[in-house]
């Protein structure tokens, strides 16, 4: 099961404002993560997360986060008490410092993010429908 966030406590699905970071680590070769995402399909189910942050250089990419490698350094509570939509689990990300290797950043850079994410739909629900 998968799941992507862009979605923002403060900001919703506004690409241009994301506050979720992503910092390189050269020597390792690793990006640490760091925010929330709200309001996503699937995460507290979701052992494939891919999420939106802005990096160092200010470009908007995508990551992909494996919850088992990801450890005690994500979490994904789910939200209670919708009163639609309730067919789907939907919850938040929410990650301190996750490490996550440079080769699962996927290669999309800023807002040509947008055209993926109808694609990206499509696989998760390929992968579980």
């Amino acid at each position: 099961m998968g799941c992507f966030g862009l979605t923002e406590p403060n900001h919703g699905s506004d690409a241009g404002a994301i506050e979720t970071r992503a910092i390189y680590d050269s020597d390792k070769k690793v990006y640490k993560l760091n925010g929330s995402k709200t309001w996503i399909t699937n995460p507290p189910v979701a052992d494939v997360l891919i999420v939106w942050a802005k990096c160092d250089d200010g470009q908007i990419r995508e990551f992909v986060i494996e919850r088992e490698a990801a450890g005690d350094r994500l979490s994904t509570p789910k939200i209670e008490g919708k009163f639609s939509l309730r067919t789907s689990v939907t919850g938040m990300i929410l990650m301190d410092k996750v490490i996550v290797p440079e080769e699962n950043l996927l290669n999309v850079q800023g807002f040509k993010v947008n055209l993926s994410n109808k694609l990206e739909g499509l696989i998760l629900y390929i992968i579980h429908p």
